[in-house]
């Protein structure tokens, strides 16, 4: 009886020694890979959009200069009280000032698809982190769970 009883003491400390020694992997899951191939995807559309927007804005820079100008010239044909070339000049102006209008609200709506795709990011960076932290912490608990298991039958042993 008490050559079975060291044997099974023996084999449970194997084990034990066997699980304590082995590393513990905390790999990535599929699900993390597609996350972080999807975060990746982001931060290049994020990239295209903000391109987009410097295209834009030098764009309305133009247009802001071409309204400059033309208030300039409305000055001119007003001390000439030219009233066709006044009106032309107006038509012209309010013609430019809806381009530069429509220009600042498509980079306001590019700069908004960057925000959601930035809390997109955000929400997948902390679901990854979010896991991680779960999967250390079992990897903690059985480590300690083994250690204490492996004093336990040293213990054993010793007596």
């Amino acid at each position: 009886m008490k050559n079975i009883k060291d044997i099974i003491l023996i084999l449970l400390a194997g084990l034990c020694f066997w699980l304590f020694i082995k590393p513990i992997k905390i790999t990535t899951d599929i699900s993390e890979r597609k996350a972080e191939k999807f975060i990746k995807e982001k931060v290049i559309k994020i990239k295209e959009v903000e391109t987009q927007i410097e295209y834009k804005w030098i764009n309305n820079s133009k247009l802001e200069t071409k309204i400059n100008n033309l208030t300039l010239e409305l000055e001119t044909a007003k001390q000439a009280r030219d009233t066709i070339e006044i009106i032309q000049i107006q038509d012209t102006t309010i013609y430019v000032l809806i381009q530069s209008n429509d220009t600042l609200k498509s980079i306001i709506s590019l700069k908004d698809s960057i925000n959601s795709d930035q809390s997109d990011i955000i929400e997948l960076k902390d679901v990854i982190i979010t896991e991680k932290d779960y999967k250390l912490k079992k990897a903690r608990r059985r480590n300690i769970a083994l250690s204490l298991v492996s004093v336990g039958l040293g213990v054993l042993l010793v007596k």
